[in-house]
């Protein structure tokens, strides 16, 4: 059986595990001791975390990708410009899999989507992550709208993200027609966050009950250390900087590194 909210977000109770366009690999673990939810950058997909089951297997950690509409198979959906709508609608698809200790891991936009997420479970359900994982973004109080690009023309916008992050793969930028259809989602990422405002979107104020893990790349141009430290202000658990050697990209060029720091609190070598 596992635990539901129905409309008047009391708990209810459904039973198996429904398929899910939200979410991938949920359910490939039947005896999963937690769930890992990973949220990705700006433009990208679940693809982004493709080899992270097979590294969490082991450990009994059923990690589960989420796919926001817009990209990869739902690429044919309309993706959001708001955080609150998407967090809400959200929210309401994968609750079926909250069944269980869980955690999440967003990197740049996609940490503060876990933020927002976290927030949202725990002061509307009471419900609340083992760890919050947050790798290559500001610190939510921070302000992401001093500089849009959203809405510049196509080569202006392609070229500030490119100066930014440094990481837009090869293949898109030899090939215009893949970059048309990748664009529509980037523009939207964009969107979402030039429009966050932690004041609207965080009215309460309320810091988390979890723990918070903060992850950096050293040579990350988007966001540096001291923007990462802020993170800490946003919970009254623990919190963890590590910074590992890379640019905004280090969860790629530094997996198995990035994988290990994730590892010792959810599956601790020497528990206490």
């Amino acid at each position: 059986m596992q635990l539901a909210l129905d409309q008047k977000g009391k708990p209810g109770m459904v039973a198996g595990l429904p398929r899910n366009e939200w979410l991938r690999g949920a359910g490939a673990l039947p005896n999963a001791s937690t769930r890992l939810f990973c949220f990705a950058h700006s433009g990208g997909g679940a693809s982004l975390f493709r080899e992270w089951p097979g590294l969490f297997k082991e450990a009994g950690i059923e990690v589960c990708p989420v796919q926001l509409p817009g990209r990869e198979e739902r690429l044919r959906e309309k993706p959001f410009e708001e955080i609150g709508p998407l967090i809400m609608e959200m929210a309401r698809n994968i609750q079926p899999f909250l069944d269980r200790p869980f955690a999440l891991f967003g990197h740049s936009l996609g940490a503060l989507i876990a933020f927002s997420l976290a927030s949202y479970l725990e002061e509307n359900f009471a419900l609340s992550p083992e760890y919050l994982f947050v790798s290559g973004c500001r610190a939510p109080r921070q302000n992401f709208n001093e500089n849009p690009i959203a809405g510049l023309p196509r080569d202006a916008f392609i070229g500030q993200v490119r100066r930014r992050y440094g990481g837009l793969p090869e293949s898109f930028l030899t090939s215009p027609a893949l970059l048309d259809i990748f664009i529509p989602a980037l523009r939207a990422d964009f969107s979402l966050l030039e429009n966050y405002d932690y004041a609207l979107d965080h009215p309460s104020d309320r810091l988390l009950d979890c723990p918070v893990r903060a992850l950096g790349g050293e040579s990350d141009r988007a966001v540096d250390e001291a923007e990462l430290a802020l993170w800490k202000s946003h919970t009254r658990g623990s919190f963890k900087l590590r910074m590992f050697e890379g640019d905004h990209f280090f969860i790629r060029s530094r997996l198995p590194e990035v994988v290990s720091f994730i590892h010792e609190d959810l599956h601790p070598a020497n528990p206490t």
